[in-house]
């Protein structure tokens, strides 16, 4: 698994974060011990706004939600809402004339942008109720199930249930709209499951076999297939699954070795390539490095779901390039 946290993205009202101190020393206290790997980091919306100044407000949140991987929306009742039929009543009628709580709308806006980029699995909706009655909101939403709370102790469950839902979840590799998830579907059809179908195959002559994929997760910088050449060595060469040279696709083993084969997927610096194009200069390298982080976790997870009939077949999770040599070099010298 990377060693980069699971980023949470929170966002909510400011007068809501006024009103209730607790809320925040309690979610950091309850994610902390969620003992995840990785674990969850917590962006808060107003200290992810203070560490992209500058920037536009729909840029930075569009960053979010493109490098988080979680998100709550916190519906709290912080606005009154009155249709114009009903401001038209006269007096007397106190009921149609009746004034409802309802949620700020950006955080309804938040809730839309990150069901888009993340899913609705991956995407919870704390509900604060007071005096027994939950806040109105939009008909389309009404139906989608959300957490509610009213006080310490049930905004405390609600939370250690969010925790429980990401443990459950995150074993479910669900399909992003990330330019890295595109290219996952192409490399499996094209290079992972031709191999491992083929190499089975020959399974009587050579032998059991397992497939490690080596995905970088903090940057893509050195994926060109020179450089990957460079890599793998003297020590590896590139073998067709019949044990050859001349059949496609191939991947890399150690020489005289066909027991245990590796690649490096060159194509994530293609996701790269878009990262750069689509951030231009305005990104930071730590914002790069998000995105990059981002992306290989949906190339590594779309692979991870589409190679669960595999049994030979492995992701490993690496930093960069140099990580992913100082892993070859250490099994090779385990082997002898």
């Amino acid at each position: 698994m990377q060693d980069s946290p699971n980023d949470v993205f929170v966002g909510s009202s400011s007068e809501f974060l006024a009103k209730n101190k607790q809320f925040v020393p309690l979610l950091k206290d309850i994610f902390s011990k969620a003992e995840l790997d990785p674990p969850l980091n917590v962006n808060l919306w107003g200290d992810w706004f203070e560490g992209h100044i500058g920037a536009e407000t729909y840029q930075i949140l569009d960053l979010a939600a493109k490098t988080c991987e979680w998100a709550i929306l916190v519906f709290s009742q912080d606005d009154l809402r009155q249709t114009v039929a009903e401001s038209l009543k006269k007096v007397e009628d106190a009921k149609a004339q009746n004034t409802k709580i309802t949620v700020r709308d950006n955080v309804l806006f938040e809730l839309g942008l990150f069901y888009g980029h993340i899913g609705t699995k991956r995407v919870f909706i704390l509900e604060q109720v007071g005096k027994g009655e939950a806040s109105h909101v939009a008909g389309d939403i009404r139906g989608i199930q959300r957490l509610r709370f009213s006080d310490k102790k049930s905004l405390e469950a609600a939370l250690l249930r969010i925790v429980a839902l990401i443990k459950e979840r995150s074993a479910d590799f669900l399909p992003r709209w990330a330019p890295a998830s595109s290219l996952a579907i192409g490399y499996y059809e094209q290079a992972v499951r031709p191999f491992v179908e083929r190499r089975r195959e020959h399974e009587a002559k050579l032998g059991p076999f397992t497939v490690e994929l080596l995905v970088p997760h903090n940057s893509f910088h050195g994926l060109d297939i020179a450089n990957v050449r460079h890599v793998f060595g003297a020590a590896c060469e590139q073998t067709d699954a019949a044990g050859g040279a001349e059949g496609r696709p191939m991947l890399w083993a150690f020489k005289g070795k066909r027991d245990v084969y590796f690649d490096i997927p060159t194509t994530l610096l293609t996701a790269e390539r878009v990262i750069d194009g689509y951030m231009a200069n305005t990104a930071t390298a730590m914002e790069k490095e998000r995105m990059y982080r981002s992306q290989a976790n949906a190339f590594a997870n779309e692979v991870r779901m589409r190679s669960k009939a595999f049994r030979e077949v492995r992701i490993v999770d690496l930093r960069d390039i140099d990580e992913i040599r100082a892993y070859l070099e250490a099994k090779r010298r385990a082997i002898g």
